[in-house]
């Protein structure tokens, strides 16, 4: 971002970012209790701006890992005291995830066991080498750019973080950790409007988006 502190503290229409996606998990009506997954030195922060979200639901804050992967496996071990039935994985910096999609992953996930949203590639895909050459193109028809958020049958995602972390696993999604012990992942159509908060430009188009919603 070229900014000090966390993303999801930026202010989108002057409330932080990771206020906005709890309240888009709240509005989807089938989320009953929220972990935020915070890093030790953003606990504080991101701790008032909890306390000041006016939300109906349960927010608890849960200390992060070194790793995405991390953080989701401290969320998995709070969550294992009392079990949930199905469990949502979504990132704190996608503030304006539709209820829509939030209620599609979920549906999918209780059928199938793990789902994730999924966009189609708008563009060419190339495999390219270290040195920057291209070893190969890629097929785009059967690519899918992955969002958040995946949905998984809580002992599913429970099974794959502990056999990840037995394993040495490294990956960049909970989906990904979930195809390794070899269950299945459907992918329900994402939504450009869930956009993550990764640069400058991010911002200005959550903004914008903001500014075209009806009020």
């Amino acid at each position: 971002m070229g900014s000090e502190g966390d993303k999801l503290l930026l202010l989108l229409r002057d409330r932080p970012v990771v206020a906005w996606a709890i309240e888009a998990l709240e509005q989807s009506g089938v989320v009953d209790s929220i972990l935020v997954v915070v890093s030790e030195h953003n606990l504080e922060p991101i701790a008032r701006v909890v306390e000041e979200t006016a939300s109906a639901l349960s927010v608890e804050l849960v200390l992060g890992g070194a790793r995405r992967q991390d953080s989701v496996g401290r969320a998995v071990d709070h969550l294992a005291r009392n079990p949930p039935e199905m469990v949502l994985v979504h990132d704190g910096a996608r503030p304006l995830v539709p209820a829509e999609l939030v209620r599609a992953v979920l549906e999918a996930a209780r059928e199938h066991g793990a789902a994730t949203a999924g966009l189609p590639l708008k563009n060419a895909c190339k495999e390219v080498d270290d040195d920057g050459f291209v070893r190969r193109s890629l097929e785009r028809s059967s690519l899918v750019s992955v969002q958040t958020p995946q949905a998984f049958r809580f002992e599913v995602l429970a099974r794959a973080h502990r056999e990840g972390r037995a394993q040495g696993a490294a990956v960049d999604d909970d989906a990904e950790l979930v195809e390794r012990i070899g269950a299945p992942v459907k992918v329900v159509p994402g939504d450009y409007l869930n956009i993550k908060i990764t640069t400058p430009d991010d911002v200005a188009a959550a903004e914008a988006h903001l500014a075209l919603a009806p009020s």
